[in-house]
């Protein structure tokens, strides 16, 4: 299944930071991140214009289709990998509970 999200919100509301921190690109100041596994994150930067000079006569919404057309992002297919790193094969291998009291995320004690 392929969903497709817009994030809008006031000027300085931390849309952009919080999507840094979604995609890997930044770090949480707190907290965890947890994704589901196969999920895939890409985005446009605002301020993207590299990408977006071969595409001037896209409409914004054309291009967005185009590159993200198949489940795949067509920018940044030369990046992409499926091996996990050591430190994802790892976390994969280990059983997390989350507490259901307080929500947080654990590793589990058998």
């Amino acid at each position: 299944q392929v969903s497709r999200v817009a994030v809008i919100g006031a000027n300085g509301a931390g849309k952009s930071t919080a999507i840094k921190v979604l995609v890997g690109e930044q770090l949480p100041t707190e907290g965890s991140i947890w994704k589901a596994q196969g999920l895939r994150l890409a985005y446009v930067a605002q301020h993207a214009f590299h990408h977006l000079e071969k595409h001037m006569q896209r409409t914004p919404t054309d291009y967005i289709m185009w590159r993200f057309a198949g489940n795949d992002d067509r920018e940044s297919l030369e990046f992409k990998t499926d091996e996990l790193s050591v430190d994802e094969a790892a976390a994969r291998a280990t059983k997390w509970c989350i507490d259901s009291v307080t929500g947080t995320v654990r590793r589990c004690t058998d």
